[in-house]
């Protein structure tokens, strides 16, 4: 079986999600076909294919302009994606986001593949919401037509079911994290100072003021406790002037982006994992953050928030505390419990790396999405026949 993958860009340096996946399966069902092409050495060994890598010549000029004004894709570029399918002849094709399958919806649908289709949070949350609720319009075609909708987790599916896709057409899957590369570490728990860690977009939805306020609140009764931010993002600067203004400067830190590959040093450096998401007032939720599920492999204890899948991967009082979203005083105090009780840091700890294992190996995943594969291919030959 041959597997194209679908998405406007490829990939953005955060979207390692998408990344292990194609790199998980065999190469024949691992070829990625985009508008865009970035940051491709850091995502080494996918047969992409990409409109933007196409010769300049004055068509593909004129496609960009008209992309970036109105985010519709010209007849020339279309017919780029029709000869790159045609000539790879897939039997499926699998589209990331559903926003992207409705970017490519006269393409997939004009060339009567099946086709899969993974949600992955802001598609199936704020766009729907987008241009006077155009963007929930946008979308309805993609449930419609595609033979597959996956949800990362029961709350997407209710979202999805909102929107009006039908529910026989969703299937739960998480893609899940290499657990070779996120492997579970002894702490020392004499250690100090104790760090509380963040990992992923310093952005409004991750939470990231609440646990700065959160720490602050603490900052005064606990000398031996740091806060470090690891990524980027358009929150850093408001950050670090907050740490300032409330003279904790000189016990938060912040790495800057770190690359995928050496995400496992800073974990191993943490004691507790703190990753309280939101939802926005535009209605933009996660699904399961990546970050997360990756802190729970190498054994740290996780502090988040009742939002969107979270609490299906993460569960309260197992794993770590999962409290109120936007409650600064439940953030506090969850970290003052693990910082006062070592052992539960542990232990925790270990029931978290156990939960990853059993539901977040990519391994396992994979396997599972190639099935998902077969059930689709089989179930569109039998309609066919029929």
């Amino acid at each position: 079986m041959r597997v194209i993958h679908l998405t406007r860009t490829f990939l953005l340096r955060t979207e390692t999600f998408i990344y292990s996946q194609l790199a998980h399966l065999t190469p024949e069902k691992a070829i990625a076909l985009a508008r865009d092409a970035q940051n491709q050495d850091r995502f080494p060994g996918v047969n992409l294919r990409a409109f933007s890598l196409e010769p300049e010549n004055w068509h593909k000029h004129w496609s960009g302009i008209y992309y970036r004004g109105l985010r519709r894709m010209t007849n020339y570029e279309r017919q780029f994606y029709f000869r790159e399918i045609s000539a790879l002849e897939p039997d499926l094709l699998h589209a990331h986001f559903a926003v992207d399958a409705a970017y490519f919806l006269n393409v997939w649908r004009q060339l009567k593949r099946p086709i899969v289709v993974s949600c992955y949070g802001y598609d199936v949350s704020s766009f729907p919401n987008r241009y006077l609720g155009w963007g929930r319009l946008y979308l309805q075609p993609v449930w419609r037509y595609a033979n597959l909708i996956l949800a990362m987790s029961n709350d997407m599916r209710e979202d999805l079911l909102r929107l009006g896709c039908p529910d026989e057409k969703i299937r739960i899957h998480y893609y899940g994290i290499k657990l070779a590369q996120f492997n579970y570490v002894e702490r020392d728990l004499t250690a100090t100072p104790v760090r509380i860690l963040f990992a992923g977009s310093l952005t409004d939805r991750k939470g990231v003021e609440d646990i700065l306020c959160a720490f602050a609140q603490i900052a005064n009764q606990r000398s031996h406790i740091e806060l470090r931010f690891v990524g980027s993002g358009p929150l850093r600067s408001k950050l670090e002037q907050m740490a300032r203004d409330w003279d904790i400067d000189d016990r938060v830190s912040f790495a800057g982006f770190v690359p995928h590959e050496n995400l496992q040093e800073e974990l191993n450096q943490a004691h507790i994992f703190c990753h309280p998401s939101r939802i926005l007032k535009n209605g933009d939720k996660e699904g399961i953050p990546t970050t997360i599920v990756e802190a729970m492999a190498t054994g740290l204890p996780i502090v988040t928030t009742k939002h969107a899948g979270i609490p299906e991967m993460v569960r309260d009082g197992e794993d770590g505390f999962v409290v109120a979203e936007r409650d600064i005083n439940a953030i506090s105090q969850a970290i003052l419990t693990l910082l006062d009780k070592p052992d539960l840091r542990v232990q925790m700890g270990r029931r978290a790396t156990r939960q990853a294992q059993q539901k977040a190996d990519a391994v396992q995943l994979t396997a599972e999405l190639e099935a998902i594969y077969s059930d689709v291919m089989a179930t569109t030959r039998v309609s066919h026949s029929a």
